[in-house]
């Protein structure tokens, strides 16, 4: 066989073309296969919108959470492992003072407040959810309190969201202290045990309590009111307030002038006929408030006294004010009602010409004359 003068030569620059040939069609094959992840999910896949297992996460404050995220357009069933998202992410949060996450996806509420926390594919695809951390404050956070009955309160100083409610409060140790549900302490023994307060949110507010064996003394007594106005025959039950208020003395109650006014062994006092007398609240260790209370007779005003009726026509008996102020009319007579009736409701017809007196009677006593002069 005979060959060309200069073939040889070309040899090796053929061999080389196809070589480079045949690496352009393996490196083209490789382009068109997608390189599955884990979950044999393929690269096109990420270039997807993501979505949040919620758009909205209430976490209590110094708790931790992971939000699922998912191809929104995968399958739209989220929840089945193929629709799992599992590669990098980059998260960030809008407020870090009150929601972190780190490179994992992990949430950390930080103190009370929303966030917003982000997550971002490389090809920029995001998802966002809301975060509130929720946090509750009592009124004390330590308290010391003596043994017996109702012996201290706890409430909640500030929360947040608003609208979070109490779930529980329970003491770690009954045997010291108990609570009930309003956050009433009442001291068993003397020792420590802690108040836990636990919210509808989860987020959560504790008390140390000491429970001290001797009982606290009154160191002052004071009236709500220094003075007090009563109408004869009317009752009023008496407030005052210990300080401090856990003191537990027995009170006595006395009247300088029982006549007038008398005081009940549990404060209540009742006008007896107008006058003033002086009550005083005394504790068994000395410690006394007094409280002026004046008795007044009961008193209607009508807003007016006469009318002038056309016989057949109507008018309406109005009251202005009454004394006490939560008195009401009780009945309305009229002395003619052959000139003028008057009904439940002081509603006053005028029936024939000449002169009548509407009698206005409270449930107190008090009374008020209305004339009706029918022409």
């Amino acid at each position: 066989m005979e060959f060309q003068a200069g073939w040889l030569e070309k040899i090796p620059a053929l061999l080389l073309a196809v070589c480079m040939c045949v690496t352009s069609v393996e490196t083209g094959a490789q382009a068109a296969v997608p390189v599955a992840n884990s979950k044999g999910q393929s690269p096109w896949d990420a270039s997807e919108s993501i979505v949040f297992s919620d758009d909205e996460l209430l976490l209590p404050a110094g708790d931790t959470a992971y939000l699922d995220v998912f191809y929104e357009d995968f399958g739209g069933d989220y929840g089945n492992s193929d629709d799992y998202y599992d590669m990098d992410l980059e998260w960030s949060s809008s407020n870090k003072k009150v929601a972190t996450v780190d490179g994992e996806g992990e949430i950390t509420g930080i103190k009370a407040g929303t966030a917003v926390i982000t997550a971002e594919t490389y090809t920029g695809a995001t998802a966002s959810c809301t975060v509130t951390v929720a946090q509750v404050t009592l009124n004390h956070a330590r308290i010391t309190v003596p043994l017996g009955k109702n012996t201290g309160s706890l409430f909640v100083k500030k929360k947040f969201p608003k609208y979070d409610t109490i779930e529980e409060w329970y003491s770690d140790n009954e045997r010291i202290a108990t609570v009930n549900q309003k956050g009433q302490i009442t001291g068993k023994k003397k020792g420590t045990t802690t108040i836990t307060l636990t919210m509808e949110s989860g987020a959560e507010a504790r008390c140390k309590v000491t429970v001290t064996g001797k009982k606290p003394a009154t160191k002052r007594l004071v009236f709500s009111k220094k003075k007090i106005i009563l109408a004869k025959g009317s009752k009023k039950a008496l407030t005052i307030k210990r300080e401090p208020r856990n003191a537990s003395e027995k009170i006595s109650w006395t009247s300088s002038n029982a006549n007038i006014v008398k005081v009940t062994s549990k404060g209540m006092a009742i006008g007896r006929k107008p006058g003033t007398a002086i009550i005083t609240a005394k504790t068994t260790n000395g410690k006394k408030a007094s409280c002026t209370v004046i008795v007044k007779k009961p008193s209607i005003t009508l807003k007016k006294n006469n009318i002038t009726l056309k016989a057949g026509k109507s008018a309406r008996i109005k009251v202005k004010s009454v004394f006490p102020k939560n008195d009401k009319v009780k009945s309305y007579k009229s002395n003619k009602p052959k000139v003028a009736v008057v009904n439940a409701k002081g509603k006053v017809t005028a029936k024939k010409p000449g002169k009548a007196q509407i009698t206005v009677i409270t449930k107190c006593g008090a009374k008020a004359s209305f004339v009706v002069t029918v022409k």
